[in-house]
């Protein structure tokens, strides 16, 4: 579903006299009669009219305002697991790319016969 903000083209803080003006715009831009019954301009102008019917009341602006901080919410914590998720990963990957640098090393220098060969190595 469409953001009905998008969809009449006005900011979220706009005042109603605004979102009104802009109704009525897209209603003269979209009207069937105007265009010829398309089927695309009519869906579109049932969509703005489905917009404006919760945009231009303000008891129903106020719950779908919430409605779209909620799901801001979420896909804000969402994007924070994935993100921690994706650290937690590559943290691994990273030990663990140590830790076989490490076992590699070491077993190169348990096969070295004196300490000079050795200090060479890590040199």
């Amino acid at each position: 579903m469409r953001c009905y903000y998008e969809i009449l083209g006005v900011a979220r803080d706009s005042p109603l006299p605004e979102i009104k003006k802009a109704y009525h715009k897209l209603c003269l831009q979209y009207h069937p009669d105007k265009n010829n019954g398309y089927t695309n301009t009519t869906a579109q102008f049932q969509e703005v009219a489905a917009a404006y019917e919760i945009l231009g009341d303000l008891e129903a602006k106020s719950k779908y305002d919430k409605q779209l901080r909620r799901e801001e919410k979420g896909k804000r914590h969402e994007m924070e697991l994935k993100l921690r998720k994706g650290a937690w990963e590559m943290d691994a990957r990273r030990k663990k790319a140590q830790q076989d640098s490490f076992m590699r090393t070491w077993h190169k220098t348990q096969n070295m016969e004196d300490e000079s060969q050795v200090r060479e190595f890590a040199e």
